[in-house]
């Protein structure tokens, strides 16, 4: 939430609508208590009180010891589609990142007061 604050007021939001985090999937983290934790949390501030939370969960890249290729996790089939070694390791996907943020800033042209 710190860093959804300090993005908002880098813009002089009055709101933060929503956002993307990317959630690696060797990061240990439980997605459904970290979208639990983040509604919460969010919820407890005026300023992200009942923001969209978008959570990605990506797979990790591989590392082929082969060829030293590095490649989608998906395409490999469990071996290098390049060299065709099966010695590939998980590089990547252990972090949480925020990816987008969706702000509500004032219209400067609007005159507010009495």
């Amino acid at each position: 939430m710190n860093e959804l604050k300090a993005v908002a007021a880098a813009h002089g939001a009055i709101r933060v609508m929503g956002a993307t985090v990317s959630v690696g999937a060797r990061s240990g983290v439980v997605v459904e208590s970290f979208r639990f934790g983040c509604q919460v949390l969010s919820d407890e501030e005026p300023l992200t009180r009942g923001m969209a939370l978008e959570i990605q969960t990506p797979a990790p890249d591989l590392l082929c010891c082969g060829c030293g290729a590095k490649v989608a996790d998906a395409a490999t089939g469990g071996g290098c589609p390049l060299c065709g070694s099966s010695e590939v390791w998980p590089t990547g996907g252990d972090g949480i990142d925020l990816i987008r943020v969706e702000l509500e800033i004032p219209d400067k042209n609007t005159v507010s007061g009495g």
